[in-house]
């Protein structure tokens, strides 16, 4: 199940914080460089120096600019790409993360960060240890000193750099912060209007809810600090547009609404989030097939499938069947019937109406009708999903040398940019499918 960005205070306090708008210190990843002896390892293939958040239909091109590395005889620096594969802003960073909506992105000059805005220019100097996109609010996480606070678009520190450990700020002007192994949430105006009490917390949602860790149980609060769902399960998921979260209790999964009641009570052995057709891919027994649900835990389509990914905005989701021996993959409808026949060894989901398959011999990318509309050479040795704006990253390997390149398409199949790799960072993971 996806998360909101989370603190987890579990960690040492030297541990670097999660960023909002790009985790670039995910203490899931860590900060961790390995090098690329060969594709062997299917890790390895989900990684690349390109700065990407796993977030379903997301932007790869944030303002229109991505950060990448560019190698050049012993330097590896990064600079900012734009849609048209062309450097837009020179390689001559030490880090970079993406663009924020007010135009500024925070980037690494001689081990100190700054913010430079889409030109390049300098907006606030390289006075900092850290730093944290801008993300939904007014104001950027920096660290000084060993502690972080935060600085406004002009760069005057607003909030006195004093936490252990933060979050960006959500839409509704909260941020979480860690100090003395617990977490609180502080206004823009450095105020903690929700005492720090917790284990671990995230960001607050869209439905200005925070998941939050206390008791040994994970629970909801609103923006003023009450619960809405008091601390029981062992994981929450993010809710989907019909009001209800996967939640995990007692080793089983469910459903849950906004106030906390069960939509399905958790009984079963696997469940993904609900797709906008209000369908779930769920498991009932531990060792079952798979099938799909309503929101109101009716089956709709049986138990059928041994593996089962989320239904697509087309309407369309990747199944297997297998024969004991061989598995293959093919598209269902909503009644849970075949629209494109199981014929593929490798399926991802449907992304601006292109989806990733293989037929055992080579990668392509089909349409919702199961037509082939982009081929892709025998290099290709993991494709990513498609993007919100139409763009895809795919992971290959140069056949002649056994050198290994990144290299984002269009949804044309047209090549924009080809980057080699070196090496390459756990803390930056490749959109494609799970």
């Amino acid at each position: 199940m996806s998360s909101n960005e989370s603190i987890e205070q579990s960690l040492a306090p030297a541990a670097a914080p999660i960023g909002e708008e790009a985790p670039r210190r995910n203490p899931l990843w860590g900060k961790l460089t390995i090098a690329l002896i060969a594709l062997m390892a299917l890790l390895i293939l989900f990684l690349a120096n390109l700065k990407i958040r796993q977030e379903q239909s997301f932007l790869l091109f944030s303002n229109e600019l991505i950060p990448v590395k560019v190698s050049a005889e012993d330097t590896a620096l990064w600079g900012y790409l734009n849609e048209d594969g062309e450097l837009a802003i020179a390689a001559q960073f030490e880090d970079a993360l993406d663009f924020s909506e007010n135009g500024l992105a925070a980037v690494k000059r001689n081990g100190l960060w700054g913010f430079i805005d889409q030109k390049g220019n300098v907006v606030i100097p390289y006075t900092y240890e850290e730093a944290l996109s801008f993300g939904k609010g007014e104001l950027a996480a920096v660290k000084k000193g060993g502690l972080w606070g935060f600085v406004d678009e002009d760069g005057a520190l607003v909030i006195a750099c004093q936490y252990e450990k933060v979050l960006g700020f959500s839409q509704n002007g909260l941020a979480a912060v860690g100090k003395e192994q617990k977490i609180g949430y502080i206004n823009e105006s450095g105020e903690m209007v929700i005492p720090a009490q917790f284990d671990q917390a995230h960001t607050f949602d869209q439905n200005d809810l925070a998941k939050v860790f206390v008791y040994g149980d994970w629970g909801v609060i609103d923006e003023n600090g009450h619960f809405v769902i008091n601390p029981q399960f062992d994981e929450i998921g993010d809710f989907a547009e019909n009001g209800l979260a996967v939640v995990k209790k007692d080793g089983k999964y469910g459903y849950i609404d906004k106030d906390g009641s069960y939509a399905v009570k958790p009984t079963l052995y696997a469940a993904t989030d609900f797709a906008e057709n209000d369908l779930a891919a769920v498991k009932w027994e531990s060792d079952g097939l798979y099938g799909y649900i309503d929101e109101h835990g009716d089956t709709i389509i049986p138990a059928r499938y041994d593996k089962a990914l989320p239904f697509a905005k087309n309407g369309l989701a990747a199944v297997a069947i297998s024969d004991g021996n061989t598995e293959k993959w093919g598209y269902v409808d909503e009644n849970g019937d075949f629209a494109i026949q199981p014929s593929f060894t490798y399926a991802t989901t449907f992304v601006e109406d292109r989806a990733a398959v293989s037929d055992g011999t080579a990668y392509y990318y089909i349409d919702g009708e199961g037509t082939r509309v982009i081929s892709l050479t025998g290099e290709c040795k993991l494709p990513g999903l498609f993007t919100k704006d139409g763009f895809a990253l795919l992971l290959c390997e140069e056949l002649s040398t056994g050198n290994a390149y990144a290299l984002i398409i269009d949804k044309s199949g047209r090549s924009i940019h080809t980057q080699r790799i070196s090496s390459v960072s756990i803390e930056v993971l490749l959109y494609a499918a799970s």
